[in-house]
C-alpha cells in the first residue's frame, strides 16, 4: 500500500490504495464518494467522469498514482455550484434522466460544456456529448436540458467556482496506525441533532475501515470529560451496549446487540481503554465475538475533546475496525458510514444529557429485547436506516424543487 495526498471536492484527502489502483476505486472504495459511478471501466460510457485539475477526466483510466497533488471534483462536490443547481433543474424539466445511472457523468460533462460555450446549436451539443452513453436512451433530453442553461446565459461561457461559504473548513484530522485522513469541522454553533457531520470510509493497509466524525456538544467540556472517563457512563449512552464487567475492572467486559429485523447480532469481548487526561484525549481498543453468525470483529477508537466555547465543546472520533464472518459484507459502503454517523449523534445526544444531569434517553435508537434472557436492547439498525432513507428522499425532493 502506499499513501496518496489530493484535494478532494475542496477537501485535502489522504488514501491507502495500491499504485495499480485507478481512481474511480480509490473514489468509492476508498474514500465512501459512490457518486462517481463504474460502468465499461474501459473509458468508453463515461458514467465515471470527474473533474482533475478542471478537466473532465475518466475516472476508471486515471491511476490514483498520477492524481497525487491534483484537484478533483467529484458529482458530490458540485452540491451548492449555481451552474450545476440549473443543469439539475434543466435535467429534471426535460426529463432527462431515466434510469439515471449515467446521471453523474453526464451532469459534469455538461458542466464542462455549459461553462466553455455561450452558445452552442444543438448538433455541436451532441457531438461534445459524445463521449458519454444512456443505455435507457435519453439523449432528446439530456441535449434539451443543456441547451436550455447554455441559452440561460447562466454561466455566461466562465467556470463558475463552487461556492465554499456554507462549507466547513478542512482540519488536520485523526490518524489510526498507519492511516491519516482529513476531516471537515462540524460549525460549532450547532445543536448535536443537527451538527454538520463528516463520515469517511477508508480502507488502511491491515484490511480495517476508518471513519472520522466530529460533532458539537452543548455542555461543560469538564462535565462531558467526566462522562467520556468513566465506561459505565460511556455504555449507558451507547445504544445496544452493555458492560458485563465491575465499574475500574480491566479489561472491560463489553456487549454490543445490534438488530436489523430479522438479523440479532450480540457480538462479546474485551476491551482496554486509556486516557490522556491533560489533552483530554483516549484510546479504546477491543475485539468481539457473535456466536450465532461466528462473526468477530475488532477495532480501536481514539477520541479527542475540545473546548469551543463556555458550555459548549466538540468531540472528535477516528474509529477503526474489521470485520470477518458472514455479516463482513455490512462493514463497508455509504450506508454504514451513515448508520455510524447516526450512532455518533444519538451518542453526543446521550453524553450531553448525561453532563446535564439527565437521563440519557435512547429513543429511536434502541429495540426491546426479543431474543434470549439476559441480553439488553439492541442497536436497532433499521430505525437508522429507515431515518437515512427519509432524509435522503427530503434531499432528493429539495432538489428537484430548486
Amino acid at each position: 500500500m502506499t499513501q496518496y495526498r489530493f484535494r478532494l471536492n475542496d477537501e485535502a484527502v489522504r488514501v491507502d490504495v495500491e499504485p495499480r489502483t485507478h481512481l474511480a476505486d480509490a473514489l468509492r472504495e476508498g474514500l465512501g464518494f459512490t457518486g462517481t459511478h463504474l460502468g465499461c471501466e474501459h473509458g468508453v460510457c463515461g458514467a465515471c467522469t470527474v473533474m482533475i485539475d478542471g478537466a473532465p477526466a475518466r475516472a476508471c483510466l486515471a491511476f490514483t498514482p498520477a492524481c497525487d497533488g491534483a484537484e478533483v471534483r467529484t458529482i458530490e462536490g458540485f452540491e451548492d455550484d449555481p451552474v450545476m443547481s440549473a443543469l439539475r433543474e434543466g435535467f429534471h424539466a426535460e426529463h432527462a434522466l431515466q434510469c439515471g445511472y449515467c446521471t453523474p457523468g453526464f451532469l459534469i460533462s455538461a458542466y464542462d460544456i455549459v461553462t466553455r460555450h455561450a452558445e452552442l446549436e444543438e448538433s455541436a451539443i451532441r457531438e461534445q456529448l459524445s463521449g458519454n452513453i444512456c443505455r435507457c436512451s435519453g439523449y432528446a433530453g439530456i441535449v434539451a436540458a443543456i441547451k436550455t442553461v447554455i441559452d440561460s446565459g447562466v454561466a455566461h461561457g466562465r467556470g463558475v467556482k463552487v461556492s465554499t461559504a456554507t462549507r466547513p473548513a478542512p482540519s488536520d484530522g485523526l490518524s489510526v496506525g498507519p492511516l491519516q485522513m482529513s476531516a471537515a469541522v462540524a460549525s460549532r454553533s450547532a445543536a448535536p441533532t443537527e451538527a454538520p457531520m463528516v463520515a469517511r470510509t477508508v480502507v488502511d493497509a491491515a484490511g480495517g475501515t476508518v471513519l472520522t466524525h466530529r460533532v458539537d456538544i452543548a455542555a461543560d467540556t469538564e462535565a462531558v470529560w467526566k462522562v467520556l472517563h468513566s465506561p459505565s457512563s460511556v455504555v449507558s449512552c451507547l445504544p445496544g451496549a452493555t458492560l458485563r464487567s465491575p465499574e475500574g475492572e480491566s479489561p472491560l467486559e463489553i456487549a454490543f446487540t445490534v438488530a436489523l429485523g430479522p438479523i440479532r447480532a450480540t457480538f462479546e469481548g474485551q476491551g482496554e481503554v486509556s486516557y490522556d487526561e491533560r489533552a483530554k484525549r483516549g484510546k479504546v481498543v477491543g475485539r468481539g465475538d457473535d456466536a450465532r453468525t461466528r462473526t468477530q470483529v475488532e477495532g480501536e477508537v481514539e477520541f479527542v475533546l475540545n473546548e469551543a466555547a463556555p458550555q459548549r465543546c466538540v468531540l472528535e472520533l477516528s474509529t477503526r475496525y474489521a470485520i470477518a464472518g458472514p455479516l463482513g459484507q455490512f462493514a463497508r459502503g455509504t450506508i454504514v458510514a451513515a448508520l455510524a454517523g447516526d450512532i455518533v449523534r444519538a451518542f453526543a445526544k446521550n453524553a450531553e444529557s448525561a453532563a446535564l444531569g439527565r437521563e440519557p434517553g435512547l429513543a429511536g435508537t434502541a429495540e426491546p429485547n426479543q431474543g434470549d434472557a439476559g441480553e439488553g436492547p439492541a442497536l436497532g439498525v433499521g430505525a437508522l436506516l429507515g431515518g437515512l432513507l427519509r432524509r435522503a428522499g427530503r434531499q432528493l425532493l429539495d432538489r428537484f424543487r430548486r
